[in-house]
């Protein structure tokens, strides 16, 4: 695990950060029609109350991604959304993050102005989850992508439409997975996006 210091200064160029070798190994990504969806929510509820205990006032904490919507198929990974005050994270966020058992995983190539650093660990416990990952994104209050996300959760959750169209696109694109092509696998799911993007 990085030390408190170790973890500033990576964030202090976080432009340069390496994603985990976590997110990149094709054993920890198997496709499942359903996913044990109370399980995973417990799990999440332990880990928001965990950080939430430990961060600024008025930080937030969201459950996000498939997982956090009934009934969809995908991995079993869960993803969190963590949303603070002031971007980039103070060393009294980065404490928090570390003292709940989370590393600094990286940051998406995606182009700024977005905010978004990733954290991960491996969940030890809970046997519908042992040996998978859970990930948080980590952005300002301001920050594009964490308004879009949860606008595509939402939308997933009470548009019928847009949740068969991107379940769809989920089951076509499993078939990287099966050839551990863990890339085109996420590639492939977002044709499912343009009719929940064309929502927000």
């Amino acid at each position: 695990m990085d030390s408190l210091d170790e973890l500033c200064k990576q964030i202090s160029d976080h432009n340069s950060l390496a994603l985990s070798p976590l997110l990149t190994d094709p054993a920890n990504y198997k496709f499942y029609e359903s996913l044990p969806y109370e399980d995973i929510c417990r799990y999440v509820a332990a880990e928001k109350e965990a950080l939430l205990s430990s961060l600024p006032p008025g930080s937030q904490f969201h459950h996000v991604g498939s997982t956090s919507v009934e009934g969809m198929c995908g991995t079993l990974n869960p993803d969190g959304l963590v949303i603070i005050p002031t971007f980039p994270p103070s060393r009294e966020v980065l404490k928090a993050f570390l003292e709940c058992g989370f590393s600094l995983s990286g940051k998406p190539k995606i182009p700024e102005p977005y905010e978004d650093i990733w954290f991960i660990k491996q969940i030890k416990e809970g046997e519908s989850l042992t040996g998978q990952f859970f990930k948080i994104h980590l952005c300002g209050e301001n920050d594009r992508f964490a308004a879009q996300i949860l606008k595509i959760g939402h939308n997933l959750r009470t548009d019928r439409t847009a949740f068969e169209e991107y379940a769809a696109a989920k089951r076509e694109a499993s078939v990287h997975l099966e050839r551990s092509d863990i890339f085109a696998y996420k590639r492939g799911r977002l044709h499912g996006m343009p009719i929940i993007k064309d929502k927000i």
